[in-house]
């Protein structure tokens, strides 16, 4: 080869160099990497600094992470400090109920206030006394003194009445009434009941001097009283005049008697066969007028009342010295469950006539059911009463009854003239 082409072929040689490190593929990609990366994470941190306040605004911010509570054994309570105690239950209010044994002062302090609500009911009490006299063998004056307890219910300009046994009056030569400051006055009968066994006597303020005004009490009738409530007796349960007694009602019993039917309030109070009296409640309201006349039996030594609701319409007769009509008969109530269980009709099953009434008079027997009056329906004792209350006494009314036979129940009326109740 000549010498010129070999230098020209000296000339045109290269040499190889390696790329600098911005121009690889590795750093490129890396870059493009972290380019993204950067706009994602400015877009995010302005996105979040612009929706987090609106969140917050609109949802409110959510709640801290809940305690974690460790429950621990009694052991480890007890070793626990008031304080952490305190932490532990945080600003939770707890009722701690502590049970208290009842001491002497506790019923102490019951007693005392039961006596304070019958000391509110005590002006309306007093004492009526029916004095009688006889002679002796020897021609000399003997004096009986017989006593019962007596409530006002009420006055008028002159007088006060007074409801009291009649026992204590029925044959009284004289009636004498003792108020409650110690004030005594002569009294006059105004009428009793012999069923009952109540009597009302009336006593004229002129001869009371300046006795302070007496507030009648009042005969509470809006209420039902019921076994188990508990009950003040006030007047005489014994043989002491004024006393009290604390107690409660055993059981109330539907009684019948002569043309009615009474509740009666069987208590545990003890009481003799004339106790007198009234019996109140916790407000101090009377809701019983005890009558010895109903106790359940003959050796029964506690107190038995008259509901006053049943004996208001009697009350007011006794007390304005009216007369009520009187058939004498005692009746049960024949209602819809016996009359099916027994194929009896509907109306008062006669259980007893009384001697000498109008109802014997009339022929009017035991077992008979009177289920008309003057051609009104009787179902139940309440209509009994209604009908017979209605007319006067002397009136004639026509009694619808049904009497068994051997062919079954024939019907009957007669006519029954009325007596005075």
């Amino acid at each position: 080869m000549p010498e010129k082409d070999q230098k020209e072929f000296t000339f045109m040689n290269e040499q190889l160099k390696k790329k600098p490190f911005y121009r690889k593929r590795w750093f490129q990609k890396g870059l493009s990497a972290g380019a993204l990366a950067l706009i994602f994470g400015t877009a995010a941190g302005l996105t979040f600094s612009v929706v987090q306040p609106w969140a917050e605004k609109q949802f409110g911010r959510p709640d801290e992470p809940s305690q974690i509570i460790v429950v621990r054994d009694d052991t480890e309570t007890e070793l626990m400090t008031e304080g952490e105690q305190q932490e532990k239950q945080g600003s939770s209010t707890q009722t701690v109920v502590q049970k208290k044994e009842l001491d002497i002062p506790d019923y102490k302090m019951l007693y005392e206030k039961m006596s304070e609500v019958a000391k509110s009911v005590l002006p309306a009490m007093v004492t009526v006394t029916g004095e009688t006299s006889n002679l002796d063998w020897f021609d000399e004056v003997i004096e009986n003194h017989v006593q019962a307890s007596g409530l006002v219910i009420a006055k008028s300009e002159q007088e006060y009445f007074i409801l009291t046994g009649s026992h204590a009056v029925e044959s009284a030569e004289r009636i004498v009434v003792t108020f409650s400051d110690g004030s005594v006055a002569d009294a006059s009968l105004q009428k009793r009941d012999r069923v009952t066994g109540l009597a009302v006597v009336k006593v004229a303020k002129e001869g009371l001097g300046n006795m302070p005004e007496i507030v009648p009490a009042e005969l509470y009738t809006s209420k039902t009283a019921d076994r188990g409530e508990p009950v003040i007796s006030l007047g005489a349960p014994v043989a002491n005049n004024s006393s009290m007694s604390f107690g409660m009602i055993t059981s109330v019993v539907d009684t019948p008697v002569v043309d009615a039917q009474y509740r009666i309030l069987h208590t545990d109070i003890l009481g003799i066969e004339q106790a007198s009296g009234v019996l109140i409640d916790l407000d101090g309201r009377v809701v019983g007028i005890i009558a010895q006349n109903f106790q359940a039996d003959s050796r029964q030594i506690t107190m038995s009342a008259l509901a006053p609701a049943d004996i208001q319409i009697l009350v007011g007769n006794l007390a304005n010295n009216r007369e009520w009509s009187y058939l004498g008969i005692t009746g049960k109530d024949i209602d819809g469950t016996i009359s099916q269980e027994y194929d009896m009709p509907r109306g008062i099953y006669v259980r007893s006539v009384a001697s000498e009434s109008p109802a014997m008079y009339a022929g009017i027997y035991e077992a008979d059911i009177i289920t008309k009056i003057n051609g009104d329906k009787i179902r139940n004792i309440e209509d009994y009463e209604k009908e017979i209350r209605g007319h006067s006494p002397d009136e004639v009314i026509r009694v619808g009854i049904k009497r068994a036979t051997m062919e079954g129940y024939v019907d009957m009326e007669l006519s029954v003239q009325l007596g005075h109740g």
